[in-house]
């Protein structure tokens, strides 16, 4: 069976998303085997850190929270669309998307987790037009996974009118967001695949981070 996990590893000044109020990561020891017997640690970091699953409830006041999300929208058969080739800063268009099967789970590829830990990782990243956004809603998608930190344009100052107007119109028509996602370890594009995409089961949270693998179905 080949697994392909599309899941960030948590460390120590991974990027995190860059707002003055957000927390960075951190992972400090609590305990070790020499001192109590055993090894542990105490994390801290953000709902929406590193590989991570958005809820409706991040934008949407009375959206659903993670662990209202059905588990059979997290799993099951997904499209893949590589987009590898779209130049950086670039929308994603309806055309773009048009006479291409979609599954109620889809990843768009863009090879961006290669800016990773390299401190471009949260500017120039491809986004979607309000059409695009729509044309998925429209065609039944229900999880969409980014290797991008997020849908909208990265131009779009914070706090601004139309601020993360991407991620609210996915969000209100009850598209799972999943971002972060670690997708260079996808070598084949004409596989099929499935994916799991389980976020921690946090009470109440607006999002949370995931564990994300694809499972090449046999040929």
């Amino acid at each position: 069976m080949n697994i392909i996990d599309l899941t960030h590893e948590m460390e120590q000044g991974m990027p995190c998303f860059n707002a003055d109020w957000h927390i960075p990561f951190s992972s400090e020891t609590l305990g070790t085997i020499e001192s109590v017997g055993r090894n542990t640690k105490k994390l801290t970091l953000g709902s929406h850190t590193g590989t991570h699953m958005d809820a409706p409830r991040h934008f949407i006041p009375d959206g659903i929270t993670i662990t209202e999300i059905p588990l059979a929208t997290l799993c099951g058969d997904v499209t893949l669309l590589d987009f590898r080739r779209l130049p950086d800063n670039t929308a994603v268009t309806p055309e773009m998307l048009q006479g291409i099967p979609l599954h109620e789970k889809v990843i768009c590829v863009f090879g961006w987790d290669k800016h990773w830990n390299t401190g471009d990782y949260y500017a120039n990243y491809p986004y979607f037009t309000e059409e695009a956004a729509q044309y998925l809603v429209d065609s039944g998608v229900k999880l969409l996974g980014l290797d991008t930190p997020s849908p909208d344009n990265s131009k779009t100052p914070l706090h601004a009118e139309n601020d993360s107007v991407i991620h609210k119109l996915f969000l209100k028509n009850g598209v799972i967001l999943v971002e972060y996602l670690a997708a260079s370890g996808i070598t084949d594009y004409s596989a099929e695949y499935q994916i799991m995409a389980l976020p921690m089961k946090i009470k109440d949270s607006d999002g949370a981070p995931a564990r994300v693998i694809l499972i090449e179905k046999e040929k």
